[in-house]
Order: structure tokens, then C-alpha cells, then sequence
């Protein structure tokens, strides 16, 4: 064992513990416009995906105003008073990823990742949590770094410009990931 090369646990040490208390059960999205945004994506995700639905037009194009709808809601979201501005970012950046994975590549999905980017380019994280944004951020470059590359140059952003760096260093932006 790494830990206690002098002892390490052997079972016995788990016998006796004994458990006080019960457990609370914290759900990541706690915030009702959060459940609210989950439940409609997840409503037209699942129309979309039917089996009857997958060549039928006018239910990819409903997919499509949904997803706009979406994008809509989460731009005007802004934390209430017993919402955490960290709490609201979080979710807020698993929703726009929820929608940038779902999408498919082409004009939806670069409207998506635009809209995801001009929110991490504008969030107030970057100086409040610096990491908590660099973890989105990062996740993005890591997805989809060409996309990223492309779009970030439509916003001024010196983080932006570190990433696009750092990534061209490491030779990431010159291997192109599926977007």
C-alpha cells in the first residue's frame, strides 16, 4: 500500500466503524431554471431521436427552435438571490456543453458553441474563479480545438489567446478532433 507502507488496512480495521447521521443528497443542478432548461432539452432531444423522427423535417426543425430556445434562456439567466454566481456558471456552462455535444456538426452546432463562447469570453468567473472557468474553457479547447480556434478570433479575449497559444505549442490545434 502507498499510503501506510508501515500499516496498511486490512479488514478487520472496517469491522467496528460505526455510521452516524444520514447521508444528504446534493443535486448538481439545484436551480429551478436549470431542471426547467434540463427538462425542455431533454423533451426535444428524445422527439428528435425517435426512431420515426430521424428523417422527418419538421421534427429536426423543432429540434433546431428548441435549441434556440435554449440558447435564448440560458443568455437571459442570471442568478437570483439565493443562487451562487459559481452554482449558475456551472450549470450553465453543462448546459451549453449538454447542447454543443448533441447538436450535430454545422451551422446549429457553431451557433451553440458561439453562444458558449461569448458567454466564457464575458463571465465574470475568469477573475471571480479563474479555475472553475478555465475548466469549461479547456474543455473546449480539448473538444473541439479547431472550432475553438475559428471562433474565439470573433472574441477579444486574452485568455482565449493563452489557450489558442498554449494549444498550438503543444502541437493540439494541428490535430483535428471530429467537431
Amino acid at each position: 500500500n502507498v499510503f501506510f507502507q508501515e500499516k496498511p488496512f486490512v479488514l478487520e480495521d472496517f469491522e467496528s466503524v460505526e455510521y452516524k447521521g444520514t447521508a444528504t443528497v446534493v443535486h448538481y443542478l439545484s436551480s429551478e431554471t436549470a431542471i426547467k432548461n434540463l427538462n425542455k432539452f431533454r423533451t426535444a432531444r428524445e422527439k428528435k431521436n425517435a426512431p420515426d423522427k430521424k428523417e422527418d423535417k419538421a421534427a429536426q426543425l423543432e429540434w433546431e427552435l428548441t435549441v434556440n430556445e435554449l440558447l435564448d434562456d440560458l443568455e437571459k439567466w442570471v442568478p437570483t438571490a439565493d443562487e451562487p454566481e459559481v452554482d449558475v456558471f456551472a450549470q450553465k456552462c453543462v448546459s451549453y456543453r449538454s447542447l454543443t455535444r448533441e447538436v450535430p456538426d454545422g451551422p446549429l452546432r457553431a451557433t451553440v458553441i458561439r453562444a458558449f463562447l461569448r458567454y466564457l469570453a464575458n463571465s465574470p468567473m475568469q477573475k471571480n474563479s479563474f479555475i472553475e472557468w478555465l475548466y469549461h474553457a479547456k474543455w473546449f479547447v480539448e473538444e473541439y480545438p479547431v472550432l475553438f480556434k475559428e471562433v474565439a478570433r470573433d472574441f477579444p479575449n486574452a485568455n482565449f489567446e493563452v489557450l489558442i497559444s498554449t494549444a498550438n505549442a503543444l502541437g493540439r490545434m494541428a490535430e483535428s478532433k471530429p467537431s
